[in-house]
């Protein structure tokens, strides 16, 4: 389903009922073109079967799509850097930091130890970040 309506509006609040109402027209709308002009009162169709399908449908549609979203939320992105790659890293400037040291290379050990300090705090915020979604993902919504 196009969400045409949700495109108009991102510039405004969006308006989570009204938005239902539309859909929910929408559907009706297509229903009376489909198989006539409202659902009859005598209609022999099965609704609880009919009803039963589209539910069953539904649960497949709805956990897929949850699937698909905690698979993006926890996918690695291309340019992420992953526990092992920062190991190597952070032993690879250790070397570098030792060896200004040991040269006397102010401006090198300096810029050096700024660049494993900067490297550090990416790491221990990006560490906490996955322990708060960790969290989230089994903490039930309230």
């Amino acid at each position: 389903m196009e969400n045409s309506k949700l495109k108009e509006t991102q510039a405004y609040p969006i308006r989570i009922n009204e938005m239902i109402i539309e859909r929910v027209q929408g559907r009706l709308d297509l229903g009376a073109k489909k198989y006539g002009d409202t659902i009859a009162l005598d209609d022999r169709r099965d609704m609880v079967e009919e009803t039963l399908e589209e539910v069953l449908d539904a649960i497949v549609y709805s956990t897929s799509a949850l699937i698909q979203l905690q698979y993006k939320r926890h996918e690695k992105k291309g340019n992420e850097i992953s526990t092992k790659d920062l190991t190597i890293i952070m032993e690879g400037l250790a070397l570098v930091l030792q060896k200004g040291q040991k040269e006397r290379e102010a401006n090198k050990t300096k810029y050096t130890q700024q660049l494993i300090d900067r490297l550090t705090d990416y790491a221990n915020e990006f560490w906490n970040q996955q322990k708060r979604n960790a969290t989230d993902d089994i903490q039930p919504n309230t």
